[in-house]
């Protein structure tokens, strides 16, 4: 699908994991004991779940809209054993005992989720397995709070994108699951790619490409190398890509979800080719989102806008994609993130274009910028290794004040915050013809020219040319595709 109307399609949903709770503190939860959850999975999809609270907090709990219809038999035990009331309403689970220490036994029918939503997001069943992630199996206290739970599952195949505790066991934080990692029980192939040390797990299900599923964990790893080759290592948490195959022959949307782990779900057409594999930007684009922290949802412009903007440059500095196409796409579509009568500053947008290309634009001025008052000695790259160094992946959430001061430190001067004052908050109008003139990009029949005399003719030629100081043949001898 073409890129700008791929864009504009997943508008509604996005394609990355802005979330619209505040972001957490940095330091660790109080120590009130971990939360526990195991679960069993039954024939036909049934989910046995326990789960055990051990300092309350669970007197109210939601779980994905619409999904309290499948849950059935609830049983809640008090701190001494008892049983104790618990009603099931239209959107919580009222649970009295649960506000002091409790054990709370359900079963979820997964199968019947699947089956009635249909859809992965949720809950769907793709051949031998049912994708859903943990936000729809899982009770969680209403009110969430930073506590850190641990999962178990017993299942005949179980992936998901979140992350390990120290224990061996799945967990985050209880403020993680109203958005947790996609996940899918059952029959997936799957195929682990080793970035020195950091794996990426590729899951196929659905229908069998006709380029075969080792074509796809090389495109998969082609997309993991992009960031392993922009940052110096791969920049972000051991991640899942959840890829359904289905009737078509393109690569659909992609979205990514974090928030206690890293994971992408992406949908490929039974009779994809090679070539289409070979050129595709989608899943480069979700694994820049994995290498950013989640923002607040009135800030998702600044995640979408680096995925779109830096997307292109990882593939041209590795040679996978023309430096002059890359200019040629921006030159003809950062007028469509320009602000109209009326717009504000990027801040709370849901325009298609303010999300997208004014969120590109801002970041390519912000690239700019730093190029210019260090001389050329830093560039975004600096910024975004200074966040992925504080530990700024799609794992966790960030307000935006500690992510744009943490970028600003990576580059050595306020650089980004006085932009974000000026297009992220007030709207500031951009003058795009005398920025490309100024870097020599001029259009032409069929395209764009460069002019090597214009001012910063040598900041557009260090943005997006290929690294001559990326040797492909080291990365094919440590990285590996199992």
């Amino acid at each position: 699908m073409q890129r700008t109307l791929w864009l504009a399609a997943v508008l509604l949903g996005g394609c990355g994991g802005a979330s619209t709770s505040e972001p957490r503190a940095g330091g660790p939860a109080e120590a009130r004991g971990v939360v526990t959850y195991d679960v069993t999975e039954r024939d036909g999809g049934l989910l046995d779940v326990t789960l055990r609270v051990p300092a309350g907090g669970f007197g109210r709990m939601s779980i994905e809209d619409g999904a309290l219809r499948f849950v059935e038999g609830l049983e809640v035990l008090d701190a001494n054993g008892a049983a104790s009331r618990a009603t099931i309403g239209e959107t919580e689970v009222s649970a009295p005992a649960c506000a002091q220490a409790c054990t709370v036994h359900y079963r979820f029918e997964l199968g019947r989720a699947a089956s009635t939503w249909k859809n992965p997001q949720f809950a769907a069943e793709v051949g031998g397995a049912r994708l859903a992630p943990p936000t729809t199996w899982l009770l969680y206290p209403t009110k969430a709070t930073d506590e850190p739970f641990e999962l178990s599952v017993h299942a005949k195949g179980f992936v998901t994108g979140l992350g390990v505790r120290p224990s061996g066991r799945y967990g985050a934080r209880l403020s993680d699951l109203p958005e947790a990692p996609y996940s899918a029980f059952g029959v997936t192939r799957t195929h682990e790619i080793d970035l020195d040390g950091r794996e990426v797990t590729l899951a196929i299900v659905g229908l069998d490409p006709s380029v075969g599923d080792a074509r796809l964990a090389q495109w998969a790893r082609e997309s993991a190398e992009d960031i392993h080759a922009y940052y110096g290592k791969y920049a972000a948490a051991p991640a899942l890509v959840l890829t359904v195959v289905e009737a078509g022959d393109d690569i659909g949307a992609g979205t990514a979800l974090g928030n206690g782990g890293a994971s992408i779900l992406v949908h490929v057409g039974e009779e994809v080719s090679d070539a289409t594999l070979r050129d595709d930007w989608i899943l480069t684009h979700e694994m820049v989102h994995l290498s950013m922290p989640g923002l607040h949802a009135r800030h998702h412009w600044m995640e979408e806008g680096m995925a779109t903007y830096l997307e292109p440059i990882l593939r041209a500095r590795r040679g996978r994609w023309p430096e002059e196409r890359v200019w040629k796409e921006w030159y003809g579509s950062m007028a469509y993130g320009l602000p109209l009568e009326g717009d504000g500053g990027l801040d709370g947008t849901r325009s298609w274009g303010r999300l997208y290309w004014g969120g590109a634009t801002f970041w390519f001025l912000a690239d700019i910028a730093i190029r210019r008052e260090t001389h050329g000695t830093r560039s975004l790259r600096d910024c975004l290794s200074a966040i992925e160094s504080a530990g700024g992946t799609i794992a966790v959430r960030w307000g935006i004040d500690h992510f744009v001061d943490t970028c600003d430190a990576g580059v050595g001067a306020p650089i980004v915050r006085g932009l974000y004052e000026k297009y992220g908050k007030k709207g500031d109008a951009v003058d795009l013809d005398a920025l490309f003139s100024s870097l020599g990009v001029k259009r032409k029949r069929g395209g764009v020219e460069f002019d090597t005399s214009a001012p910063d003719a040598a900041i557009r030629a260090a943005i997006a040319a290929p690294d001559p100081r990326y040797d492909e043949r080291r990365h094919d001898r440590s990285s590996a595709v199992r």
